[in-house]
């Protein structure tokens, strides 16, 4: 057993490990369980948001696909995450966690993506199309108890 100092939340984190002391420090413990959070919450989130609990296990190459689109479909959220989180000041920022990004995300992507495409491609005006899908957005939080998480207004990532 190791135990460490958590400065940001100030108090003692305890793990079993069966590593040798002679191999790794503490902090190279606790390094590697943070990691190995960080991955659990990514698979949490392909399972619960991007559906790889639900694989059609009884045809393989039906499988691969519903495998590759799902990690397709991760990666765009996630760089849509970044970009978005980046463009919000610290105080807003916060309020954006991945996970809550992610059920957003999964529900909404399609007109996402679509207002994106007509911005991006078809230089369209997409105001209004944009208020509706944010109106929305900010529905969402409330049927998860969370009314602190809005999403971004349109004129900030702009």
């Amino acid at each position: 057993m190791i135990c460490i100092w958590n400065f940001k939340a100030h108090k003692w984190h305890m793990y079993i490990t069966n590593l040798p002391s002679e191999d790794f420090s503490v902090e190279d413990i606790y390094e590697l369980y943070r990691f190995r959070w960080a991955i659990e919450l990514v698979f949490k989130e392909l399972k619960s948001d991007y559906d790889l609990g639900h694989l059609l296990l009884g045809n393989v190459p039906l499988a691969y696909i519903h495998i590759y689109s799902m990690l397709l479909r991760f990666i765009i959220s996630r760089d849509l995450y970044t970009w978005i989180v980046s463009l919000a000041n610290n105080a807003e920022a916060k309020k954006y966690t991945p996970t809550m990004w992610s059920r957003v995300f999964s529900e909404k992507a399609l007109e996402f993506l679509s207002i994106l495409n007509q911005q991006f491609f078809w230089n369209g005006n997409i105001k209004g199309r944009w208020e509706k899908l944010e109106g929305s957005l900010r529905q969402l939080p409330r049927t998860r108890n969370d009314p602190s998480v809005l999403s971004l207004r349109y004129s900030e990532i702009r």
